[in-house]
């Protein structure tokens, strides 16, 4: 296939990712009812028998350019992939997910008759094949920064992970290697900024959790590292934008110190500090003069008041009720 025909180009960073999961994300991309597309497969370090898959692919299938690179993360993965694009538009999808086969051509006919940026598919999220969730958003046009609050709340909606983006946009952008956690917001704030962009509400992307999502259970576990990222985040978009890092950035801030303590919760953190100990630190660096904010989400704003009121036995406590409530709806 010559470059000019590639419409899409598909970009699939893979780090040991469960043989099942890995050949279930490539057969369905190369059962895409749309055919002129590059499938770039960035395989980072991973065991020889999973790098083997992806050149098992290649020799069967043109279309498929394998990347072979030491390990680097996701976010250097993803760049790698970027730089291997020629096709009119991009779209990422984590290897351990996958797309239904129409996927792709109809986000990309959305694309071609408009003007927007991006094009988002819908997300089903399933954990053991049940549907936990469905993305919220249908059939709506947005942008950036008028649409910041959702953007920022929901971080899964949003992802580069199921949106056809136009391919001359993608290649000027790049992922923040530095980062672990909130790489993939800055990116597409960086791509979706002052433009258009359009969420169908089709819900052909696959989002499955598991035990290895994409990061190792370290990095999980990394609270501080996790804050810190994020709070570095809010700075850049301060910087680079009209974004004002005022209620909506305090509110989210302390909503991802809530989520960054539930993870040392469920992945028995490496940290060696108690979960108190933790908080408090959270606490002093990024909420020492941090107002307490009603938001209507009764579970977040509990949550908040006890971190904040420095009841850290309590915030324990109703973060594993929480848990526990989540797995019995589950």
């Amino acid at each position: 296939m010559v470059k000019g025909e590639i419409k899409v180009s598909v970009i699939s960073p893979i780090y040991n990712t469960p043989e099942k999961m890995l050949r279930n994300n490539i057969e369905h991309l190369i059962s895409q009812t749309l055919k002129e597309i590059e499938i770039i497969l960035v395989d980072d370090g991973s065991k020889k028998e999973i790098s083997d898959i992806c050149d098992e692919y290649a020799r069967k299938d043109s279309r498929i350019i394998v990347i072979h690179q030491a390990n680097s993360g996701v976010s250097c993965s993803r760049n790698a992939g970027l730089r291997k694009t020629s096709g009119k538009y991009v779209i990422f999808i984590d290897s351990d997910d996958y797309i239904e086969e129409d996927c792709l051509e109809i986000l990309y006919r959305k694309a071609e008759n408009s003007d927007y940026v991006a094009v988002f598919s819908g997300k089903i999220k399933e954990y053991k094949n049940v549907v936990v969730s469905k993305s919220k958003y249908s059939n709506i046009v947005m942008s950036l920064p008028q649409d910041i609050k959702g953007f920022l709340e929901d971080p899964l909606e949003f992802s580069c992970c199921g949106a056809l983006i136009k391919g001359n946009i993608a290649r000027k952008n790049v992922f923040d290697c530095s980062l672990k956690y909130g790489e993939d917001t800055l990116f597409m704030f960086n791509v979706l900024s002052g433009k258009r962009f359009f969420y169908l509400g089709n819900n052909k992307y696959h989002y499955l959790t598991h035990e290895g999502n994409t990061m190792n259970k370290s990095e999980k576990n990394d609270v501080y590292k996790r804050i810190e990222d994020f709070s570095k985040l809010l700075k850049i978009l301060n910087a680079s934008s009209n974004f004002e890092q005022t209620r909506l950035a305090d509110v989210i801030l302390k909503r991802k110190i809530n989520v960054a303590l539930k993870k040392y919760i469920q992945y028995q953190t490496i940290e060696k500090k108690s979960y108190g100990e933790i908080c408090e630190d959270l606490r002093t660096k990024y909420c020492k003069n941090s107002k307490m904010y009603v938001t209507g989400n009764i579970a977040q704003d509990v949550l908040t008041f006890l971190f904040l009121k420095k009841m850290y036995g309590f915030h324990y406590s109703f973060q594993k009720l929480i848990l526990k409530l989540n797995r019995v709806k589950a």
